[in-house]
């Protein structure tokens, strides 16, 4: 909590924002991807999301899928960067999050959605 507090404190007194971007380059960036059927964007989000080479880690939530999408994340999961957690049924998108956020190391984290509507 301490770092967040620091950056909350530069923020308000409007130091120099080389400083901020300085400090939060330290700090450790976890992705968290909550997946429901996606079989046909996931490689393309995690890609997209590894060339940023911004993220410490990838957390990749399947809220239970049915599609192919359990088969193309036990490939990913090779990935050293790249951590995939099952849900065993659907449990809605919060609830993937949620997991994700629990899972994640990262100092700060950011949730992408895996269906490539917003590039990272």
């Amino acid at each position: 909590m301490k770092d967040y507090n620091l950056i909350a404190h530069i923020y308000e007194s409007r130091w120099d924002s080389r400083l901020l971007t300085g400090i939060i380059s330290n700090m450790k960036l976890s992705v968290i991807i909550p997946a429901y059927n996606e079989e046909k964007t996931i490689e393309a989000i995690v890609e997209r999301v590894k060339a940023t080479n911004l993220p410490h880690e990838i957390v990749i939530v399947d809220d239970g899928s049915v599609d192919n999408t359990r088969a193309i994340l036990d490939h990913l999961s090779q990935d050293e960067m790249v951590r995939v957690i099952f849900h065993d049924r659907n449990l809605g998108k919060g609830a993937a999050v949620v997991t994700g956020i629990r899972n994640a190391s990262g100092d700060v984290l950011l949730i992408q959605d895996a269906d490539l509507e917003y590039d990272p």
